[in-house]
């Protein structure tokens, strides 16, 4: 059953992230300039402001939080909310970060698009970036709005979403170079709504938030065929992760619409199970 459990309604809501040692879910209001914390122990959230936008949260190996926020990497501490500027990306000017996250080998995988969406400009403007101990790459470039991210279980593939496209393509990842090949589509998402971020569960299968389709789909990646959902009440649905004790619990985000509906976290118990996510390596 899906449950609501937002303390209050957030712009965009985005990026949930599991934190297996603390037993927490962090998660980004991107447009709201805030990075979130939620304690399914207590239900009590904690909110810590940014600067500026945050596209997307990863964690590191000492337990803190590396913050995308709109052209620059941050530290946050979540104990004491403490921040310190880790590394200045220098994106043209009207670029920012979105979703990312890290690989097994702590490289953290993330893309940038335009500030303003609306411009005539912002498609085909953003950039996959790697960034690895103070090193950054271009991966792929041509992406509008480059989204959801996801690594097999194996490591041998990864997984990739630019949202206007409608597609969820798939990768050879060589885990020792870092480097991505042999692109093709895995995923073309028909019917309402427009694929957004994703998580991947241990049977291989995607879990992709739909934009404007209400809901999360599952998706063989093999066959290209859904073969689950789960409706939301809210239309635009941003992002989705596992948590909890065995990693059942799917949480998901939404943001408001134009209506004014949405910006909300849920909880859903599912009878798949999602991993620890991979933490940035110093």
């Amino acid at each position: 059953m899906l449950r609501r459990i937002s303390e209050k309604q957030m712009v965009l809501a985005e990026g949930p992230v599991w934190d297996e040692r603390r037993q927490l879910l962090f998660y980004v209001d991107i447009r709201g300039k805030e990075v979130g914390c939620y304690d399914p122990g207590s239900g009590m959230h904690t909110f810590f402001p940014m600067k500026d936008m945050v596209g997307c949260i990863v964690l590191d190996e000492a337990g803190n939080l590396i913050a995308a926020r709109k052209d620059m990497l941050v530290r946050l501490d979540p104990m004491t909310g403490e921040q310190r500027e880790l590394f200045d990306f220098g994106l043209d000017e009207g670029m920012r970060f979105n979703d990312g996250k890290c690989d097994c080998r702590g490289r953290l995988w993330v893309g940038t698009m335009m500030t303003d969406e609306g411009s005539p400009r912002a498609k085909g403007a953003g950039t996959l970036y790697r960034y690895e101990k103070g090193r950054v790459a271009a991966v792929a470039d041509g992406f509008t709005i480059p989204n959801g991210i996801a690594f097999s279980a194996d490591n041998r593939t990864f997984y990739h979403v630019d949202t206007p496209t409608g597609q969820i393509c798939s990768y050879r990842f060589c885990e020792e170079s870092g480097t991505i090949s042999e692109k093709r589509v895995a995923v073309q998402v028909k019917g309402e709504g427009a694929p957004d971020g994703m998580t991947i569960d241990r049977e291989g299968m995607l879990w992709v938030a739909l934009w404007g389709g209400y809901g999360v789909a599952r998706y063989n990646p093999e066959t290209g065929e859904q073969i689950g959902f789960v409706p939301v009440p809210d239309r635009n649905v941003s992002c989705c992760t596992f948590g909890g004790a065995d990693y059942s619990t799917l949480y998901i985000t939404t943001a408001r619409d134009a209506k004014g509906a949405g910006g909300q976290l849920y909880e859903c118990q599912t009878d798949a199970r999602g991993a620890a996510p991979y933490r940035l390596a110093d």
